[in-house]
Formats: C-alpha cells, sequence, structure tokens
C-alpha cells in the first residue's frame, strides 16, 4: 500500500525550534506544509530552507482555522501534525507508515502516542496520550478555538484512534521557562471565549478554565470544575475525549488546594474514586501520601513504597492515561530516604539516596542525607563514594559536591573537590571564600569580600565579610568599618562585638543564620556558644541553632550543642523538643541506651513526635522486649493528635 504522509504545523515565532522539529520527521514524510500566523524572527525562511512549503494566516485568536489552513492544502493520504515545540522521540520504535496501515485494516482513522513533555534539563515532567496521526478527509477538521480538538465532523463526535506501542513525540511546551506564559495566554483566551458565549461553552471549556486558573484563583477554578461535574451531558462528553485522569487529577489537586473549603473525608474520598478507576495509577498514591502525611509515618512509607513500585510499570501499560507522576518521582525517594534514616535503616536510605542521584537529582537537600548516612566513613572512604556515584571529571558535577559539601561536618572532603574545581576554573566564588574561612585566613575573607560587598551590594559578599569577623573575633576591624554594614547586620555583630545585647527578631534571625550557617562547622562549639550567648533571647536563639542543625542532619552536632545547656531548666516546649532530638541523634549514632533515656524522658512528659515513637519502638524490636501500655498508651495519643490536627484543618 503507498501511502503519501503530509506533516503540518502551525508556527509564530518558533526559530528556535522549528528546525528541530522538522528535522525529527523530514525524511519520513512526502510533504511538510507549515502555517505562519505572523512570524517576524527567522522561522518561515528555517521552513523554507528545509523544504517545507510554507503558507501566511492572519492570526484571528483562533487555533482550529489556522490548523485547518494546512489539512486544506495538503495532498497527502494522512496527516502528521505536530506543534513547531514538538519532535519525534529519536528512540521513537514505531514505522508512521506501517501503523497507518495497521490503522487502516482495523478501520480507524486516527492514532495516537505518547507525548513526554519535558523540563528545560530534559527531565521528563509528565507522560500523556496524545493523537497527532489522522487520516486526510474533508469530515475530520479540528474544531475549537483554542485546546482543539481533532474532530468527525460526519460522526459528530471526536475522532477515535488505534493506540501505537513505541511512537513517541517530545515535547517542550510546558518546560518551567515558557509555560507560565504559555498558561497565561491560554486563560486569557478562554476566559474570553465565555464571557462573550457562557450560553455555548462546552464541557472542555469548563474542564480548562479550572485547570488554568488553579493556581491563580483556585476559587474560580473550582466553580468552572462544579459547573462540570454537576452537568451530566457535559460529563458524557468528556468520556468521549477520554481525559478522565486529567479530571481527577484536577479534582485532587483543587481540593488539595483549597483545604479550607474541603473536609478531610472529601478530599480523601476524590482520591478513592480516582484509585477505583485506575488501581494502577503511582500518582493517586503519593496524592494519598500527601493527605496522611503528618499523621502516620508508616502508612506514608507504604504509600510511597506502593507509589514507587507502581511506577516500574505504568507507563508501559498507561496508553491512553495520563502519567504525572514523573513530576513527583524525585520527592517520593528522597521522602523514602528519610523515613528509612528516621527508623535507623541507613542502608536502606542510601540505596534511596544513590537511586535519586543516579536519576539525575542533583539538590543540596539530598546531598546532605547523603552525607548524614556517610558521617562515620573516613575522608578517603567518602572520597571514594562520592567518586563512584559523580562524574568529577565533569565541571557541573564537581561544582554541585563542591557547592553542596561546603557547609557541612565534611571539611577535608570539600577542600579535596574544591582543590581540585579550583585548579579547572579558578573561580572566585562563594567555595572559595568558605575554603579561606576553613584554614583560618579571616582577614583576606573580610577585606576582599567587604570590597565586593561595596562594588556590588551582594548580599553573599555582606555574609561573608560578616561571617569572617564573627570567625575571627576581629572586633577592632568591625569598630573601623561598622558603618558599612546596614542597619540589621550593624545589630547582630554589635551584639556580639560590643555586648549590646538584642532580642532576634524576623529580620536579625534570617541574618543570624545566614552568619551561622557559614561558620558552624568551622568553629569550635566554645566560639560558636560565645556567638549564641550574645543575643537576649538565648533559648530561642539555641532553637534556632537547634532546628539548623537537626534539618541538616548533624546528628552529632546536635548532641555536642545541647550537652552545653542540657543540664539548665529550660522552657517547657523547648526542653520537649531538645529531649526529642538528642534522642534521635543519639538513636541515629547506635548509642540505643542513651537514646533509650530520652525517648522515655520524653513518654513520661508526653511530648508527641514520630521522632520518639519510631526509634524507640525499633529499640524495642531491636532488644526483643515488649511495648509497655505507656508506650502503646502514647502511641495511640500521638496518632489520635495528628489525626484530629490534619483532619480538623478547614
Amino acid at each position: 500500500m503507498s501511502i503519501k504522509l503530509t506533516a503540518c504545523s502551525i508556527v509564530k515565532n518558533e526559530e528556535a525550534n522549528i528546525a528541530r522539529s522538522i528535522n525529527s520527521y523530514k525524511n519520513i514524510v512526502d510533504e511538510i506544509i507549515i502555517v505562519d500566523t505572523g512570524s517576524t524572527d527567522n522561522t518561515v525562511n528555517i521552513a523554507k530552507e528545509l523544504g517545507a512549503t510554507v503558507l501566511h494566516y492572519e492570526w484571528d485568536n483562533d487555533f482550529s482555522a489556522a490548523r485547518n489552513v494546512a489539512l486544506d492544502a495538503a495532498t497527502g493520504d494522512w496527516i502528521l501534525y505536530l506543534d513547531a515545540d514538538e519532535w519525534i522521540a529519536d528512540n521513537n520504535e514505531a514505522d508512521l507508515k506501517e501503523s497507518i496501515e495497521l490503522a487502516i485494516k482495523n478501520k480507524y482513522d486516527a492514532i495516537s502516542g505518547r507525548l513526554i513533555n519535558l523540563d528545560d534539563d530534559g527531565s521528563v515532567i509528565e507522560t500523556l496520550s496524545i493523537l497527532r496521526l489522522f487520516a486526510h478527509k474533508d469530515k475530520i477538521r479540528y474544531r475549537r478555538k483554542i485546546h482543539e480538538l481533532i474532530y468527525d465532523f460526519e460522526e459528530d463526535h471526536a475522532l477515535a484512534s488505534l493506540y501505537i506501542d513505541g511512537l513517541y513525540i517530545n515535547h517542550s511546551g510546558y518546560a518551567k521557562s515558557v509555560a507560565k506564559e504559555k498558561v497565561k495566554r491560554n486563560k486569557e483566551l478562554l476566559e474570553k471565549m465565555y464571557e462573550e458565549d457562557s450560553a455555548d461553552a462546552e464541557a472542555l471549556d469548563y474542564f480548562y478554565l479550572a485547570r488554568e486558573n488553579m493556581i491563580e484563583d483556585p476559587e474560580k477554578a473550582d466553580f468552572f470544575l462544579q459547573k462540570l461535574l454537576s452537568n451530566e451531558e457535559y460529563m458524557k462528553k468528556l468520556n468521549e475525549v477520554n481525559i478522565s485522569n486529567n479530571l481527577h487529577e484536577l479534582k485532587i489537586r483543587l481540593t488539595n488546594i483549597l483545604r479550607n473549603k474541603y473536609t478531610f473525608a472529601e478530599r480523601e474520598a476524590v482520591i478513592e474514586d480516582a484509585m477505583k478507576e485506575d488501581p494502577d495509577n503511582p500518582a493517586y498514591y503519593y496524592y494519598k501520601y500527601v493527605l496522611y502525611s503528618g499523621i502516620d509515618d508508616e502508612k506514608n512509607k507504604y504509600m510511597l513504597e506502593k507509589a514507587l513500585k507502581l511506577d516500574e510499570e505504568y507507563e508501559l501499560k498507561a496508553r491512553d492515561k495520563n502519567n504525572e507522576f514523573y513530576k513527583y518521582r524525585f520527592e517520593t525517594i528522597y521522602e523514602l530516604a528519610r523515613l528509612e534514616l528516621k527508623e535507623g535503616n541507613k542502608v536502606k536510605s542510601l540505596d534511596y539516596v544513590v537511586k535519586l542521584i543516579n536519576l539525575g537529582q542533583r539538590d543540596i537537600g539530598t546531598m546532605r542525607l547523603l552525607l548524614s548516612i556517610l558521617s562515620a566513613q573516613s575522608t578517603n572512604e567518602i572520597v571514594a563514594f562520592l567518586d563512584s556515584i559523580f562524574n568529577t571529571d565533569e565541571l557541573n558535577e564537581l561544582k554541585f559536591l563542591v557547592e553542596s559539601i561546603r557547609i557541612s561536618e565534611h571539611q577535608d572532603v570539600f577542600l579535596y573537590y574544591f582543590v581540585k574545581y579550583y585548579k579547572l576554573t579558578g573561580e572566585l566564588d562563594i567555595s572559595f571564600a568558605t575554603s579561606r574561612l576553613i584554614t583560618g585566613n579571616y582577614d583576606e575573607v573580610f577585606s576582599k569580600y567587604l570590597e565586593l560587598y561595596k562594588e556590588t551590594r551582594q548580599e553573599k559578599a555582606l555574609i561573608f565579610a560578616a561571617s569572617a569577623l564573627i570567625a575571627g573575633n576581629m572586633s577592632q576591624e568591625y569598630s573601623v568599618v561598622k558603618m558599612e554594614f546596614p542597619i540589621e547586620y550593624r545589630k547582630v555583630l554589635s551584639s556580639f562585638f560590643e555586648g549590646e545585647k538584642i532580642d532576634l527578631i524576623d529580620t536579625s534571625k534570617a541574618i543570624f543564620l545566614y552568619i551561622f550557617g557559614e561558620i558552624s562547622y568551622i568553629l569550635s562549639e566554645d566560639r560558636l556558644n560565645d556567638f549564641v550567648n550574645s543575643f537576649n533571647n538565648v533559648n530561642e536563639v539555641r532553637k534556632l541553632v537547634v532546628d539548623y542543625y537537626f534539618e541538616h542532619y548533624s546528628y552529632g552536632k546536635v548532641i555536642s550543642f545541647c550537652n552545653k545547656f542540657i543540664e539548665e531548666e529550660l522552657p517547657d516546649d523547648f526542653a520537649g523538643r531538645v529531649i526529642e532530638v538528642v534522642g534521635f541523634s543519639y538513636f541515629i549514632s547506635g548509642n540505643f541506651d542513651m537514646a533509650t533515656l530520652f525517648f522515655e524522658q520524653a513518654i513520661s512528659i508526653g511530648y508527641l513526635s514520630d521522632y520518639v515513637k519510631i526509634p524507640y519502638g525499633k529499640i524495642l524490636e531491636a532488644k526483643g522486649l515488649p511495648e509497655s501500655d505507656e508506650f502503646k498508651n502514647y502511641s495511640e495519643l500521638l496518632y489520635k493528635t495528628n489525626y484530629e490536627k490534619k483532619t480538623n484543618m478547614r
């Protein structure tokens, strides 16, 4: 069977994308028709150079009208219709003309495959079923001015398609760099249409009006969603275009945003409905984790494990369903790593962290967790391990390691990678400042970065200058340059150098933490304690430090810092927090006896925390001891309290 295939696109100012799109299919089609709607860049010339016939259409805010111009001009038997920011994937397995023959044999006029939405870095945002290949017949045309639909006008319904495994189309149109403007454009067109013709609004109009308003105006989004859900005819129409799990996702996300409007039970019911229709969808288990987070870590862990397990095969059988779990995959794995560490399972936690890194996740939170797991290892062992999972010959990888390790207990590891990085780049960036602080060159950092601040007004330079003053105890130098610092910085610095003690408030708390972060792993505990004690509300400052170390997984630092004041009489809420974090820090370090002392103290005073319940339960399990009635009551009360907090949020 000889099949002539025409590729079509409508474009406007797509010089950055059009060549990639055309090059992906030009060797497998017989004709290329491009409809330009008013480009002022080089789009038209690029298209012509690549063999396209270019038609011009005066834009009238009607995407379907522009698309149909190309269909009217096409001479092929079948149409491949891609947007300029879409392209046939390099790993595409489908032979388009063989697929067309199969569709014709099975009496289909259209073929659908998978659209891969990609972010700016090439990572997958989501995948969905898409119809981009159809028969060229008079009865088949696009309809709807926006979010257009390929339609069978003779049969009066959306065109049915044959799904082909292996037909992959990449799409960059919802990458972070362009998504906001595209959503804004779509929203404006939809709302204009609705204002002009609300009596003729369709099911898809209400769906898209709800979706496009969800973030900026969730109440308006909910108004349109309820209009859709309350109309039986609309719901039947939606079934024709097969976007059921798009609608489920919309309902789940919107009811989560509007937590003050929907009860916990209502939000739970929305997820349960979605699960009944598509029980293998990993995203629904992630959404259930979000719903239950903060109530029960064991249930949360099950939801996340289930999501990750389903994710292994869901894309293979998703076919006509969206797969939005991609955008939650990193968070799912990270949370599982964190929960495993909470239970003391360092090996399992490490497995998840390595999985994250192998998937391309590069963020400081992941590295902090990794360094915490490796904290007992020697410098050489840590370097060898990092070299095994990162390509340190790649400059971006090396830069990430330097930046993510610089504020950590592992200063020798940082210096190892810094020297390697500095030899390659010679850059005087923040890692250079940290290296000089570590080696005690406080004068150099102070003078260099104060001058840099004067020239550029970069706050990071100001933070380094202030940190060098504190680290070097440079009171005389401070008295000379005092007025160079903004007033909020002067308050913090003068409290330390001149004894003008202040209460840390919101602004000065942030400045304190900026400085503390830079010197926290450089100075001795006594020197750090001098800085902490230079403020009036010392217990509030101590709490900032305790939370800082705990959130950075620096459990050894938690213990050594809290031991400075743990015998003092502390306010009840702070005392409970100290007992909790010190007990957990001993647990992670493997000192179960000390951990038990603190956990039992927390239980006796009724300080409720998963960081007490879970590890203490693990200690009892490891020792083969039964749970006491007191611990059982504590666990039940913790669950009840967490549940009531979560379910009463309105």
